[in-house]
């Protein structure tokens, strides 16, 4: 009776030391990373936004970090537990009461399962929600600053265009050069700029030369022009270069809207793809949690052996995006290493929970 009332205790203890480590350690992560994406935000502050835009964009970074930190944080938190149960002969004593693991775990088999569904739906409504809305914030200011649109190539609607400048400070900047080929004209032009100012609601630009050469009906011609200063409107340059709309990729879309476009495309394979990648990260995050539970020590051996895997599994996630050309092998290096993963960690601790006994 005693073990009886011992055993929904000590489950409760294990959870709670798992999650206070999961937390920090997530939380130490997303800060790690706001400090290496802090370009972003700072790029974003510079196009005279806001302090309340400014962190509302940096709120809006956090959603997208967490379903790629989470299956980490899962691992390194099941290391660490492991590791403090053994340092404090916890878990030997647990194990003479004649407890097994699958009992003193069985809170943590629950919070897998959520880890799963809270990384799914963290990648396929939130952060897809996220991803879109601080493109849309930062589209929006792109008209206050023709500088920053220069620089944003997903931003700009030619699709055949290469700009590079070098910026003074946030108004000025000095030798511009745009490359432009027009496929249906069968024209490439170039375009130098000495200096540009884009103070007060004008662009300005000095010692401009454009050349460019085209292909005509009859023979090619070549044309060339100088000119000293010329000035647009700010609004009237934006125009010209920021697309249209903001249109919404299949990395954008919310899970449902996935399934509705499944239906309508004709190319299906895309999106089936980006929901296997979805899938696959939700399946990661719920395995690193039970690789890490499937030791009963924490020797160097152990976490090599564990961390390796969990890295080709890595790996594979981040190279399937480079064979989208390819339907089935990218559907099979997202979905094939996630699942082996999760297999072979319960296997992994099954073999464990056995030599407990």
């Amino acid at each position: 009776m005693l073990n009886q009332n011992i055993l929904p205790t000590s489950c409760r203890y294990i959870l709670l030391n798992y999650l206070r480590i999961f937390l920090l350690s997530l939380l130490g992560i997303i800060v790690l990373l706001l400090l290496v994406s802090s370009r972003e935000i700072l790029i974003f502050a510079s196009l005279q936004a806001s302090m309340k835009s400014t962190i509302l964009f940096t709120l809006l970074q956090i959603p997208q970090l967490l379903p790629v930190t989470i299956p980490i944080c899962a691992l390194f938190s099941s290391f660490m537990l492991v590791y403090h149960l053994n340092q404090t002969h916890e878990l030997s004593a647990f194990r003479s009461l004649g407890y097994s693991l699958r009992k003193l775990y069985c809170h943590l088999f629950f919070l897998a399962s959520f880890i799963f569904l809270l990384t799914f739906i963290l990648e396929s409504e939130v952060s897809p929600y996220c991803r879109y809305k601080s493109k849309k914030m930062l589209y929006d200011n792109t008209s206050k600053n023709p500088l920053f649109l220069l620089s944003r190539q997903d931003l700009i609607k030619y699709k055949d265009i290469q700009i590079s400048f070098d910026k003074i400070n946030q108004n000025e900047s000095k030798n511009l050069l745009v490359a432009f080929r027009d496929p249906h004209e069968k024209r490439v032009s170039l375009f130098m700029g000495e200096k540009i100012n884009t103070e007060n609601q004008t662009l300005s630009l000095e010692n401009t030369s454009s050349i460019s050469y085209a292909k005509g009906s009859s023979s090619p011609f070549l044309m060339i022009d100088n000119q000293e200063k010329v000035t647009l409107t700010k609004d009237s340059f934006v125009k010209s270069l920021k697309k249209n709309k903001l249109l919404k990729s299949t990395y954008k879309l919310p899970f449902k809207k996935l399934i509705l476009k499944l239906r309508e495309t004709r190319r299906a394979h895309t999106i089936f793809n980006e929901i296997s990648r979805r899938v696959s990260l939700a399946l990661l995050a719920c395995s690193f949690l039970l690789v890490g539970l499937s030791s009963l020590s924490i020797t160097l051996k152990d976490v090599l052996v564990r961390v390796t895997i969990c890295f080709i599994s890595f790996l594979f996630y981040y190279t399937a995006p480079h064979l989208k050309a390819y339907f089935l092998l990218n559907t099979m290096f997202y979905l094939l290493p996630s699942a082996l993963l999760l297999i072979f960690s319960i296997q992994f601790f099954n073999k464990e929970a056995r030599e407990s006994i």
